[in-house]
């Protein structure tokens, strides 16, 4: 009799550091009832695959699921898959950290459900070529992408074997039209799409697979659940032509094809994200290039893998090195890495658990590695590999690295006693959904960094800086500054030659940190044959976004006390600024030793998610602006401070 047998299968993921209440959600109304479909259905076979941090939530939070699914798995027709345990793209991690995370997941489920898995899930389903010899490293066989990597001519029924470095993986291949039809068509016109594909061929088969969430948790998809029931009562009834099926099932009983290389990618509608009105080109590397901040935080991740490294060939604390490892892997999740329909990497929950695991590992290792105790340590390194140096202090409490690409501009500041990176901000970059929107956003022309400087020769108000509808009067930002060596190490220094309102002028801007802070010397010089008038400053972009709103707040000047930080405000005779984060336990305080005009504005960006458009608070704007007038031949010096301690509770 003409048959056809049938993969279908799920995967389950939520990004490490996504709200409990989400959780939650997810599983009252997909996670839940998905599985108690598959009890009331027993004759029907399926593959799932459960992210390493859902796993975590539900062992502590739902540990009658975790039984439930050690049931089923136990009955034999549900196969638990493995993959990356905290979800990472994986082309994008050195491969020990592949293997590390993979191995990771085989040992949890092994020790969780007593169950030896033989297939991976990959994450986004991001295909590379050097995979294969990752996947048998970690003593599996199997995985599973869209077809159109692996043929032109669809459907695909059946798996092939690639290879890299003499190392074989079995691909299977997802259906397109499945994808297309469920849950969307009817459950009749799904079956009818799989009668037409019987054969007497036993090893044809057809693979779906899909995201759970799609079943309950997407916008308007409460009713999928009811189209699944609907559709695991026609498999039912026609189980003599639809055989379901499970990855390992198949895999075990049937051969290859034949002999395949994949293309790389995802799926085709990533490489429309990416490319998103910039010009990007495909493939999931261009999130890195659409977005610096995304290219930062994996090169920092890259930068951090290595120093693991470095600290194992010590062979010290070999437990301790295995605790780091599990931190520093829990900052790899892709979530906070690209943007798609998710809100991904312009959701400052999740970048911030990225960076505070990044942050916690490097600081443990930073102890082994260094003697921070009252030292500062210096290095000038390409960490971002864009061709120009990043210059990094280190002291006990606070790690700042500076951009000299871009004025040395404060790309990133850690405070290591609340792992938090101060500077996790992100600019606004053309996104194909602006074009629904009535009032399209403001794109910043430079990054959100910290102690970029602001030249203006026309009167200012917040509203004119805020909306960017007012050019710099100077030319400082468009070339690298030259990163000028001190003898001290505790101090980093830049300088440039440019003009300012047509006058040639030079600035040298001179950071020097304590451990808890720094100060900022600034000399601007006259080069000119005129006098300049203008308005100067410092900008500052703080990533104080943990917490409730009122736990994140002014504390000084008096004219802001205890606003919060959404507030959008212009004050003259400025000395000392304090912001409070008592949620996440720090406080910020700049002093100048001149009085200042300061401007205060958060920076909220229109955010993409299934439920719609939505604005979101990324960051606060700290415009420090004095009004200068410098002679030709002189110049004029600006001091101000910043340090950064625990809250006043």
């Amino acid at each position: 009799m003409s048959k056809i047998k049938f993969i279908f299968a799920l995967h389950h993921h939520q990004p490490v550091g996504n709200f409990n209440e989400v959780f939650e959600r997810a599983y009252e109304k997909s996670y839940r009832p998905l599985l108690e479909l598959f009890k009331t259905y027993p004759a029907i076979s399926a593959s799932l695959h459960y992210s390493g941090p859902l796993l975590e939530w539900l062992i502590e939070h739902r540990p009658e699921f975790v039984d439930s699914l050690n049931t089923l798995t136990l009955r034999g027709n549900i196969e638990l898959m493995s993959g990356a345990f905290y979800e990472p793209m994986l082309t994008l991690l050195p491969e020990k950290d592949r293997i590390g995370q993979i191995k990771l997941m085989n040992a949890f489920l092994r020790d969780q459900f007593g169950y030896a898995a033989e297939g991976m899930w990959l994450a986004e389903r991001v295909w590379s070529q050097d995979l294969p010899y990752s996947i048998c490293e970690s003593g599996l066989r199997y995985t599973v992408i869209d077809e159109h990597h692996v043929s032109r001519e669809c459907p695909v029924k059946g798996y092939f074997n690639t290879e890299a470095e003499g190392r074989t993986t079995g691909v299977f291949s997802i259906s397109e039209t499945l994808r297309e039809m469920i849950p969307y068509a009817s459950p009749e016109k799904v079956i009818d799409h799989l009668l037409s594909q019987v054969s007497d061929n036993d090893q044809d088969v057809l693979v779906f697979m899909e995201n759970g969430e799609k079943f309950g948790v997407y916008p308007d998809s409460d009713s999928h659940l009811k189209w699944l029931q609907r559709f695991f009562e026609l498999l039912n009834e026609h189980q003599t032509s639809i055989v379901t099926t499970t990855f390992r099932n198949y895999w075990e009983h049937f051969m290859p094809l034949g002999i395949c290389y994949p293309t790389e990618g995802g799926y085709p509608e990533m490489d429309i994200w990416a490319g998103s009105l910039r010009g990007f080109g495909t493939g999931w590397r261009s999130f890195l290039m659409k977005y610096p901040e995304s290219n930062w935080m994996h090169k920092r991740m890259s930068q951090i893998s290595r120093k693991i490294d470095t600290l194992g060939y010590t062979g010290k604390m070999s437990k301790s090195l295995r605790t780091i490892k599990k931190q520093f892997w829990s900052g790899t999740s892709h979530d906070a890495y690209w943007h798609g329909v998710h809100g991904g990497i312009y959701l400052p929950h999740l970048r911030n658990v990225t960076w505070r695991n990044l942050i916690k590992a490097e600081t443990a290792i930073d102890e082994h590695l260094y003697n921070l105790s009252g030292q500062v340590y210096h290095e000038v390194t390409d960490i971002n590999r864009d061709g120009y140096n990043d210059v990094t202090i280190i002291t006990k409490n606070l790690r700042a690295v500076f951009d000299s690409r871009i004025m040395g501009g404060l790309e990133e500041l850690d405070y290591k006693p609340s792992a938090v990176n101060l500077c996790n901000t992100i600019a606004c970059y053309p996104e194909l959904f602006h074009d629904e929107m009535d009032i399209k956003p403001s794109y910043d022309k430079y990054p959100r960094y910290s102690l970029i400087e602001r030249y203006y020769d026309k009167d200012i108000d917040v509203d004119l800086v805020r909306e960017q509808t007012i050019e710099d009067a100077s030319d400082f930002m468009n070339e690298a500054v030259e990163v000028k060596n001190t003898v001290h190490t505790d101090c980093v220094r830049f300088s440039r030659n440019g003009w300012i309102n047509w006058q040639r002028a030079h600035l040298c801007k001179t950071i020097t940190f304590t451990q808890n802070g720094f100060k900022v010397d600034y000399q601007i010089k006259n080069n000119g044959i005129a006098p300049i008038d203008f308005w100067f400053g410092p900008e500052f972009n703080f990533s104080v976004n943990g917490g409730e709103w009122e736990k994140r707040f002014y504390s000084r000047p008096d004219e802001l006390k205890n606003r919060t930080l959404e507030c959008v405000s212009d004050t003259d005779d400025v000395r000392e600024l304090v912001i409070e984060n008592t949620a996440d336990n720090y406080r910020i305080a700049i002093t100048v030793k001149e009085p200042a005009r300061v401007m205060t504005y958060p920076n909220i960006i229109p955010v993409l998610s299934p439920d719609g458009i939505e604005n979101i608070f990324q960051n606060v704007v700290l415009n420090f602006f004095w009004k200068l007038r410098i002679a030709p031949r002189s110049d004029e010096k600006i001091t101000l401070s910043v340090d950064i301690s625990p809250a006043d509770n």
